[in-house]
């Protein structure tokens, strides 16, 4: 299958990973001070090089997660495609959004793991948020394009996942529907096996700039800041004011309703760069720099927060939450919720202190542990007051 635009994306990618892994660094962030850290706190416990393998290893196998998922997103799709009209097509289409589900969420592992080969190109070729949002308009008019002999190339907005959670969720029984469907997972399917041969051939290890490698992992960290709190929970659902509204028509997923699990997995891989699962991460750096008390406070904050973000937190889905909201009362008492709030009777209170509780997190990852890693505050981190 030609997907219009594919050969030059993926040559790129491959390229790009090929000169990272001869020695080459896209990044030009790191100081010449910092270029120096990792040999300054190398010892037998730490070195730049076993936590940027591990890094490599952790994106690489969330990487070949999510291929496997899409693959089999694709099955199951076209066999609910094959089902339309017939007895099994309730059951088919009920396996389809549960493989999308499982899709979406691997997904949300990797926002937060976007270096090496996963550049922003690379990761519009699945998912676009928050640029697709109120923009199910467009991805129509494409299926009646497509249906009508156009070709599929669509922009970013108009495919991915995106694309196939607003058709299996929201009347996928036309067929022009469900084969536009079938398209973009295709599509997907494509791009994921070169990412996986990308990721495969990524050997951070090898470049003569460790330091700009690992501030290109800690740019990407920021992903929670920016994205995780900032525009998912804070800037997109919560109230600004006492006199402002809660926002579900807003949500990330408002046709799957996936919005707790998303959030919960960003934190998971945050977890995972950081902590290193079992290996090195980049506490253990903090710790090799001398600042362990740092990096255990904010292990300690980053596990706190992923707790609360569990489903066993809350009765009921972020969309019913919020759709069940009324009145200045509770948008008043959103924004005096604290981290440390231990009387949380309601969902709407666990959900309102949880982008508090990541605060506590992110204040230090763009404050003493940018400072102690001789690291740069992305400029949107820094642009912002919070």
């Amino acid at each position: 299958m030609n997907f219009m635009g594919k050969s030059a994306s993926l040559a790129a990618l491959l390229s790009a990973t090929l000169l990272t892994a001869c020695g080459g660094s896209a990044s030009s962030s790191s100081t010449a001070a910092g270029n120096n850290l990792c040999n300054e706190i190398a010892s037998d416990s730490f070195s730049c090089s076993a936590l940027l393998a591990n890094m490599a290893e952790q994106q690489q196998s969330r990487i070949n997660n999510f291929s496997d998922l899409i693959a089999t997103l694709n099955t199951d799709v076209t066999a609910f495609c094959g089902a339309l009209s017939s007895p099994g097509e309730a059951a088919a289409l009920t396996t389809a959004q549960a493989s999308l589900s499982s899709a979406a969420t691997a997904w949300q592992q990797l926002e937060v793991m976007q270096f090496g080969p996963l550049t922003e190109a690379v990761r519009n070729d699945f998912y676009s948020w928050p640029l697709s949002v109120g923009k199910e308009g467009q991805i129509d008019s494409e299926i009646a394009l497509v249906n009508n002999g156009g070709e599929f190339d669509p922009t970013p907005t108009k495919r991915g996942l995106t694309a196939v959670e607003y058709i299996l969720n929201n009347d996928p029984q036309g067929t022009g529907r469900c084969d536009y469907a079938k398209l973009a997972v295709a599509n997907m399917a494509e791009q994921s096996q070169a990412l996986k041969t990308a990721a495969a051939a990524y050997e951070p290890t090898q470049s003569s700039n460790p330091q700009s490698e690992i501030q290109d992992i800690f740019n990407a960290l920021f992903y929670v800041y920016n994205e995780t709190k900032g525009e998912k929970i804070q800037k997109t659902i919560l109230p600004q004011n006492a006199n402002d509204t809660f926002k579900s028509n807003k949500l990330e997923y408002p046709y799957a309703d996936l919005n707790r699990a998303a959030v919960e997995a960003n934190l998971l891989a945050a977890q995972a760069i950081f902590s290193g699962a079992g290996e090195l991460g980049l506490q253990d750096m903090l710790i090799a720099a001398g600042q362990a008390s740092l990096a255990n406070a904010m292990e300690a904050a980053l596990t706190t927060a992923v707790a609360a973000a569990a489903d066993s937190e809350f009765s009921q889905s972020w969309r019913t939450i919020l759709d069940g909201t009324s009145g200045s009362t509770e948008s008043a008492n959103c924004i005096n919720a604290t981290a440390t709030t231990t009387a949380q009777s309601t969902d709407l209170e666990k959900l309102c202190s949880l982008d508090k509780k990541i605060k506590v997190f992110t204040d230090d990852l763009k404050g003493q542990m940018a400072l102690t890693l001789s690291l740069s505050v992305p400029g949107e981190a820094e642009a912002d007051g919070d």
